[in-house]
């Protein structure tokens, strides 16, 4: 008996504690929600079960966030941008025009700029990659190429990004991860999938690039380290989407899709653990930590 009780007490101890890498954040992560009655709306985690709803002018399309300032910024259903501060105050800060609309928002670690896709005359095969400094109300060009560019994310000195090699004529789309120091302008492929690889984001503590790629059929959550190859994080009959990882780096979120629906789960590595939806939400998209 003592023996048995003894051996309970060793597994417990050595357990890996997995769940504390899952356990937060209860504050900072945020997804856009479908509700039935409201449509789509933007909610923040507040608690372990617990969602509270940020309020916006208009419905949004695509929105972005940043815990530490508490600015909201989201694409409006008339293609404007917004910019919601911590207080609730809400201004559009770009106006859509037919020659350039703008998506896929995302901002600084700092919460003093946001980087923006750039759609010239609304065409996803031609797009440029901005940056909305917040602080002087200025609007410039980050990064312009022949190929369309998708996703921006700024961590450190480096601009990461989706790039689209092939566009048209070609018997697939060819999509890989990149990068572009800001300052120098100097530019590197990351990835070569021979399929498309997108949706980068960057841990700076664990130096780990993590993105959804559908190289093996469905699209996964990998992850690429140093100069290693690229290994998948999630396999099986299973959409994984939208990575984001917090500042920790120890583990990642991501939203999936399968047979039973919609899910938002945390990933330490090891094992996988699932984040109860807001009340009511039936359809989720666009995480953001």
């Amino acid at each position: 008996m003592k023996r048995g009780l003894l051996s309970l007490l060793l597994m417990l101890i050595m357990a890996p504690a997995w769940s504390d890498s899952c356990v937060g954040p209860n504050s900072g992560l945020f997804i856009m929600g479908y509700h039935p009655e409201a449509g789509w709306r933007i909610y923040k985690k507040t608690g372990k079960k617990q969602w509270s709803t940020i309020k916006t002018g208009l419905e949004p399309r695509l929105f972005a966030a940043n815990a530490s300032t508490g600015r909201v910024a989201y694409i409006g259903i008339d293609g404007d941008v917004y910019l919601r501060t911590k207080s609730g105050r809400e201004n559009r800060i770009i106006l859509a025009e037919p020659a350039l609309a703008f998506t896929q928002p995302a901002f600084s670690p700092a919460g003093d700029k946001l980087y923006m896709t750039g759609l010239i005359k609304g065409n996803s095969q031609d797009t440029d990659l901005y940056v909305f400094d917040v602080q002087e109300e200025t609007l410039s060009v980050l990064s312009d190429q022949r190929s369309a560019q998708f996703e921006p994310e700024v961590k450190g000195d480096w601009l990461y990004y989706s790039n689209v090699s092939c566009v048209t004529g070609c018997a697939a789309i060819i999509q890989d991860v990149w990068r572009r120091h800001i300052i120098s302008g100097e530019a590197e492929q990351l990835t070569m999938t021979k399929g498309i690889a997108r949706e980068p984001t960057f841990s700076e503590a664990s130096k780990t690039l993590y993105f959804s790629s559908n190289q093996a059929g469905n699209y996964h959550i990998w992850r690429l380290a140093g100069d290693g190859a690229a290994e998948p994080v999630t396999t099986g009959a299973v959409t994984d989407t939208s990575p984001k990882v917090p500042e920790s780096g120890e583990a990642v979120y991501f939203l999936r899709q399968d047979r039973t629906g919609q899910a938002i789960i945390c990933h330490d590595g090891v094992r996988e653990r699932g984040i109860a939806l807001p009340q009511k939400v039936t359809k989720i998209r666009n995480l953001e930590l």
